[in-house]
C-alpha cells in the first residue's frame, strides 16, 4: 500500500463515478492535533488547476473539523470548477467536514461514514483559562444552563435566575459569552448559505430550516454521530455508496479501501510518542490533498538533538510571576539539587528512554510522486 496503490484507488472512483476525485484527510491519530485549516485552500486550489473544469467533482473527506470557516470557502472553491460537487464520506466526517458535505448537490456515505453536528465552539482573548489554556465555550453549553436553571431547576423566578446568571458571568467573561453567541449567529447563517447552494429557498425552505435547527441545535452533543440513515431523516440528499457499482465492485468498497491505506500511511490506531529508535530526524504526515498525477502532504519534520547535561538531570515547569512557563534544567551537584534556567537553541526538552533531548519542529506542505520522497529527513 502506498501512493501508486491509492492513485489506482483515486482512479477506479473517477472511472466508477464519471468524475474527477480529491481528497482531504486529516490526520486522527492520538496525541496528534491536526484540522482542517485555512492554508488548506491554497494546496487544495493547486489540484483544481491541475484538473480544470469538470463536469463532476468528488471530495473524499476524513476529518474531526477545524475552522467553520474553512466549509464555506472551500464548497465556494470547488463550485468555481463544477456545477456538480460530491462529497464521499468512507469514516468520519465531523463538524467542519459535516458543513463542507452541507455544501455539496450530493452526499454518498459508506456503511462507516458518519457525520456530526456543526454547533460552533469558540475560543477567544476573553475565554477562561483552565490549566494555563483557553477553554473553548459552545453557544449551546451556554443555552444548557440556562435551560437547567429554567426547566429542570424550576428557578424561574426574575430576582434568583438574575443572580445565578451572573455567577456565570464572574466565571465566563460576558464579552466571551457575546463572541460565543455571535459564532452560534454565523454557524446558522453559513448552514444556510451553504444548502442554498444546491437548495431552493422557496420551494424547500421548511426543509432547510429543519437541517438547520437540527445541526446546530437539537442534537445537544457536539460528538454525536449521524450515521447515513439518519441524516437521511434529517433531510440530506445522502446516498448509500453501496448502490453504485460496476464489474464487481461497488463504491464502499473501494472508499474502504482507499481509508485503510490513509489509516495506515497516518497511522491513526497508534499513540504518538517521541522516538529516536531509527535516528535523530523523522517525518509525520498529518494531511493529505490527492487528486490523479499529483499527491500533496503536510508533514512535521522534526530533529532531535541529544543533550549532554550531569548524570541525574531532569526538567520541571514553573509558573513565573508574569504567567509565563520557565522550562528549568534541575541538576543534582555534591548531593544538592541546584535549579538554573536553562536555555535551549528553540526547541524543547523532551525525555527519550531516560535520555534528555532537545526536539525541534517545522511544519510544510510536501509534494512528491514516490513514497521515499514523502519521508525523506533531508529535504
Amino acid at each position: 500500500m502506498g501512493r501508486e496503490e491509492r492513485q489506482k484507488l483515486i482512479s477506479e472512483i473517477e472511472t466508477l463515478r464519471c468524475s474527477k476525485v480529491i481528497t482531504y484527510m486529516i490526520t486522527t491519530k492520538p496525541g496528534v492535533p491536526s484540522q482542517i485549516d485555512t492554508v488548506d485552500l491554497r494546496e487544495m486550489y493547486d489540484h483544481l488547476l491541475k484538473i480544470g473544469k469538470a463536469e463532476k467533482i468528488d471530495l473524499v473527506i476524513y476529518s474531526l473539523g477545524g475552522t467553520a470557516t474553512v466549509a464555506w470557502a472551500l464548497s465556494n472553491l470547488i463550485r468555481e470548477f463544477t456545477e456538480k460537487f460530491t462529497v464521499l464520506v468512507p469514516s468520519f466526517a465531523f463538524s467542519c467536514a459535516t458543513a463542507i458535505a452541507l455544501g455539496a448537490n450530493n452526499i454518498i456515505m459508506g456503511k462507516m461514514g458518519t457525520l456530526g453536528p456543526v454547533d460552533p465552539s469558540v475560543s477567544n482573548a476573553f475565554n477562561p483559562i483552565i490549566k494555563n489554556q483557553k477553554e473553548p465555550i459552545s453557544v449551546e453549553d451556554i443555552g444548557g444552563y440556562i435551560s437547567l436553571l429554567r426547566d429542570k431547576i424550576d428557578l424561574r423566578d426574575e430576582k434568583n435566575f438574575t443572580e445565578v446568571f451572573s455567577r456565570l458571568c464572574v466565571e465566563v467573561h460576558p464579552l466571551a459569552l457575546g463572541n460565543a453567541y455571535r459564532h452560534y449567529i454565523k454557524a446558522r447563517d453559513d448552514t444556510r448559505k451553504l444548502l442554498e447552494l444546491h437548495m431552493d429557498p422557496k420551494e424547500q425552505g421548511t426543509q432547510i430550516n429543519n437541517i438547520i435547527d437540527t445541526l446546530v441545535e437539537k442534537l445537544y452533543f457536539h460528538g454525536h454521530h449521524i450515521p447515513r440513515t439518519e441524516a437521511d431523516k434529517i433531510g440530506l440528499k445522502v446516498q448509500n455508496a453501496e448502490d453504485i457499482r460496476c464489474n464487481g465492485r461497488n463504491l464502499d468498497e473501494i472508499m474502504w479501501d482507499l481509508f485503510l491505506d490513509y489509516e495506515k500511511e497516518l497511522d491513526l490506531k497508534t499513540p504518538y510518542e517521541d522516538d529516536v529508535s531509527t535516528g535523530d530526524k523523522r517525518v509525520i504526515p498529518m494531511k493529505f490533498i490527492e487528486s490523479i498525477g499529483s499527491t500533496s502532504a503536510l508533514v512535521v519534520g522534526q530533529r532531535f538533538d541529544k543533550l549532554s547535561l550531569p548524570g541525574g538531570s531532569f526538567f520541571t515547569q514553573i509558573s513565573t510571576p508574569t504567567g509565563q512557563m520557565l522550562s528549568l534544567a534541575v541538576m543534582k551537584e555534591g548531593g544538592q539539587i541546584q535549579i538554573v534556567p536553562y536555555i535551549g537553541k528553540g526547541g524543547r526538552a523532551v525525555y527519550i528512554n531516560g535520555d534528555l533531548y532537545e526536539k525541534h519542529e517545522t511544519v510544510s506542505w510536501r509534494n512528491f510522486s514516490t513514497d521515499d520522497e514523502l519521508y525523506k529527513t533531508d529535504a
